[in-house]
């Protein structure tokens, strides 16, 4: 069978602080590169106690970087382009260091006890992976998840619905799969009947309707296809789910071509970037069964898990923004 690429979102507690804080990050990586190898060795310091400002110093880096992939640090960095620029920086400065230790490393450790040889590796290690963290796991998906948006500034809940959605993505992306011919996500809204009833009234207004209904009649997880179902919620209020599909299938390609059509069709749908704006709820990741429908591939890759995810945020004021992409 082919590979499952899948992700649990789960409701969570209050949204934590969102405050980020370049400055820390700066004299922390100033201090890291004040400890390197040749400082300790020529003055004769503890490799233990002072290599990389020390092994607590490296933990408390570590743990403020993790903290950034937060909902709600992870907003601040999205939102504000001068703490992303300082932010990338400093990883920049983190990585050129951690090459420069790991070369005096190569040269040296046969002249060096055994034991300053593994201080320096694991924290040359440790230090890498928390550059990686900000480069990548931050900043680079920071410009992702801006590249599913058609537009620039959206609030926090709608940043972090495609935050969720890049995840997967992102997990596509690196999923070795036979053949590599398919790939396909399908995004599951839960709506409120009245916050159902002002988005097709939104649609409508903005000659989207006729697109939607179009959409919702198409068989079960065709690419670009909808799926509306009522249901009720545990107190018995209305509820209506609304399904997108997205996928695709192609037998001659590279690899990265499949997520970078799906990405596209994501940006470009009307429709999901309108309702993003007055879901209160999202379970991004519906499971695909076998058996279904997807064209020239038997077996597609699929999200497999399901889940809900509540957003803890404030709903956004009922504003629909469309991109500009034509309604065939």
């Amino acid at each position: 069978m082919c590979g499952i690429a899948g992700i649990v979102s789960l409701r969570q507690g209050e949204a934590r602080d969102g405050k980020v804080d370049p400055g820390f990050f700066r004299e922390s990586a100033r201090q890291i590169r004040e400890k390197g190898f040749a400082f300790c060795r020529d003055q004769h310091l503890s490799f233990e106690e002072q290599y990389l400002a020390g092994k607590e110093h490296l933990a408390q880096l570590e743990s403020a970087a993790k903290s950034l992939k937060g909902d709600s640090p992870f907003y601040t960095v999205f939102s504000d382009k001068d703490v992303q620029s300082a932010l990338w920086d400093i990883s920049g400065q983190l990585s050129d260091f951690v090459e420069q230790e790991a070369r005096s490393l190569k040269d040296q450790m046969g002249l060096m006890a055994a034991e300053d040889v593994d201080i320096m590796a694991v924290r040359i290690e440790k230090l890498r992976d928390i550059a990686w963290c900000i480069r990548q796991e931050l900043c680079e998906n920071v410009n992702k998840i801006r590249d599913l948006l058609y537009r620039i500034k959206v609030p926090s809940a709608v940043a972090v619905i495609f935050k969720r959605i890049n995840t997967v993505l992102n997990s596509l992306d690196r999923l070795e799969v036979r053949g590599r011919d398919s790939a396909g996500i399908s995004l599951l809204f839960v709506m409120d009947r009245p916050e159902y009833e002002a988005l097709t009234d939104t649609l409508d207004k903005a000659n989207f309707l006729e697109q939607f209904k179009e959409r919702s009649t198409r068989d079960v997880l065709i690419n670009m296809g909808i799926s509306v179902r009522d249901s009720a919620a545990a107190d018995g209020s209305p509820l209506t789910s609304i399904a997108f599909t997205y996928k695709v299938a192609a037998e001659i390609g590279k690899l990265g071509d499949n997520v970078a059509f799906l990405r596209s069709q994501i940006k470009k749908d009307p429709i999901l970037q309108a309702l993003v704006n007055f879901s209160r709820g999202i379970a991004p990741f519906r499971p695909i069964p076998d058996g279904h429908p997807w064209a020239r591939s038997a077996k597609p890759t699929a999200i497999r898990w399901t889940a809900e995810c509540w957003c803890q945020q404030t709903p956004p004021a009922r504003t629909a923004h469309f991109p500009r992409v034509s309604q065939r």
